[in-house]
This record gives C-alpha cells, sequence and structure tokens, in this order.
C-alpha cells in the first residue's frame, strides 16, 4: 500500500490542477466526480489493508 501513496497522491495533484484548468463546466464537474470516486475506493483499501 505505502508503495502506491505516492501514486495517488500524484493522480490527485494532476487531477486538481486538470480540473483548474478545464473551461468546460460539464468536463470539470465529470472529472471532480471522477476523481472523488478514485479517493473513495482508495480509503476504501486503505482500511482494507489496516484490519488485516
Amino acid at each position: 500500500m505505502n508503495a502506491h501513496k505516492d501514486v495517488i497522491r500524484s493522480v490527485e495533484d494532476m487531477g486538481a490542477q486538470l480540473t483548474r484548468r478545464v473551461e468546460d463546466l460539464k468536463e470539470r464537474e465529470h472529472l471532480k466526480e471522477r476523481l472523488s470516486h478514485i479517493d473513495i475506493r482508495w480509503r476504501h483499501l486503505v482500511g482494507l489493508a489496516d484490519a488485516i
């Protein structure tokens, strides 16, 4: 899990940069939603790993 933490942080950082630059409101909201789903899944995996 620790090895993947940096990748997830990079995705979050790049996603934040992209959402600031996307001009189309619908596309921006779609990107935010996708990033949110990534965050939810990551937190779920971290919770499962902690439980093991």
